[in-house]
Order: structure tokens, then C-alpha cells, then sequence
């Protein structure tokens, strides 16, 4: 699904980055995507370390489903250690995870996040979307060896 975004990235330190990514339209994918249908990035590294961020428009889970549910995925063979703070670009919000350990791909806990994101009622267009529909997510994103 990564077709459905542009996404790019920016090395804020040694061990962390500033990953970005936009999302046309996104008031139309919150009317069209089932619950737990995911948009999800591209694979990125920090370090030796892979991720991918989920974005499931209409809910991760059942219980959900009004809201935008926003996760990291740990994609590599080993636990490890983050923090991390998700944000809508430009805007004043923002969703700190705080510091915690995701297990690795082969493992339950390989992902971390928030199920209620953003509520729907937000994501309109002249409120947390553009005028024209845009989404942009910023995910700081910091590893600890």
C-alpha cells in the first residue's frame, strides 16, 4: 500500500529520524478503507534496526472504528528499544509513546502505537487535513542501543 503515499525521511541524530509521510485524500480513505485495513510506509532503517509505520483510516480494531489508529512496526529479527513521538505536521498535535521495547517480526508486541490516533470529527479538511485532503504524519523516531 505504500503506493498510497509519499513518504521520505531525515536523520535527526546517530540512532534517529524524522520519517514523514502524506496522504492524499485522506477523508475519502476514512469512508472507503474497512476496519483494519492498514495504509502502511515504506521499510526504513535506524541504524541496523528496520521499521514500517501502519495508518489504518478506519480503526485497528473493532473497538476503533471512529478514530485513525497510527503504529511502528519493529520489522527486524531482534527486540528493540524506542521512543517515539507521532505528529501531524503543521499542526499542533502530537502523541508521545514515551520509551519501550518492541519485540522482533516473529513475535507478538512487534508493534507499538496508538489505536484512537485522531478521531474522524478532526480529520476533515481545514482542520487536521489541507484544503485539499492532505495528511502528513511526522514520526520522530529514536532507537537505544
Amino acid at each position: 500500500m505504500s503506493s498510497l503515499t509519499d513518504e521520505w525521511q531525515l536523520k535527526t541524530k546517530e540512532n534517529a529520524i524524522k520519517y514523514i509521510v502524506d496522504i492524499e485524500n485522506f477523508d475519502r480513505k476514512i469512508r472507503t478503507f474497512r476496519n483494519g485495513r492498514s495504509i502502511h510506509s515504506k521499510c526504513f532503517k535506524i541504524g541496523n534496526s528496520t521499521f514500517q509505520v501502519l495508518i489504518f483510516p478506519s480503526g485497528g480494531s473493532v473497538g476503533v472504528k471512529s478514530c485513525v489508529s497510527v503504529h511502528l512496526e519493529n520489522r527486524s529479527n531482534w527486540r528493540v528499544k524506542v521512543n517515539a513521538t507521532f505528529s501531524i505536521q503543521n499542526k499542533n498535535f502530537a502523541m508521545i509513546l514515551g520509551e519501550g521495547f518492541l519485540n522482533n517480526s516473529d513475535s507478538e508486541g512487534q508493534c507499538w502505537g496508538f489505536g484512537q490516533f485522531m478521531s474522524h470529527c478532526r480529520c476533515t479538511r481545514n482542520d487536521l487535513l489541507t484544503h485539499d485532503g492532505l495528511l502528513t504524519l511526522q514520526f520522530l523516531i529514536q532507537i537505544w542501543k
